[in-house]
């Protein structure tokens, strides 16, 4: 008796911690996130433009200052901000007085 109450312990001691492994490696997949040299988080996001041009963001200070461009995607960039993709958003439509049907910022994860 003592053996199978050993058992269902172990066992669901191994499935608990296979469960907690999973979900963080999914929310490091929903979230992808890199850690600079100086120790700030910054999350990957794609810029993306409609119905309009794309701006030369690497041009404006107050948006560089948020955030490095990784690469150049065909409607716009792929980029780690220090803020969050709604904010980021808004300062994009802000800086360059677009309509909010011109800008998406979307995450996925990036391949590097």
């Amino acid at each position: 008796m003592l053996y199978y109450i050993f058992g269902f312990l172990v066992v669901s001691a191994i499935m608990s911690g296979m469960w907690f492994l999973f979900v963080g490696l999914k929310k490091k997949q929903l979230t992808p996130s890199v850690v600079t040299k100086d120790g700030k988080t910054m999350n990957n996001y794609f810029i993306g433009f409609s119905d309009t041009s794309i701006p030369d963001i690497r041009q404006n200070n107050k948006i560089m200052s948020v955030l490095s461009v990784k690469y150049n995607t065909l409607d716009g960039y792929a980029v780690a901000s220090t803020i969050n993709d709604v904010k980021l958003r808004e300062m994009i439509l802000e800086e360059y007085d677009l309509k909010p049907k011109n800008v998406r910022v979307t995450f996925r994860q990036i391949a590097v």
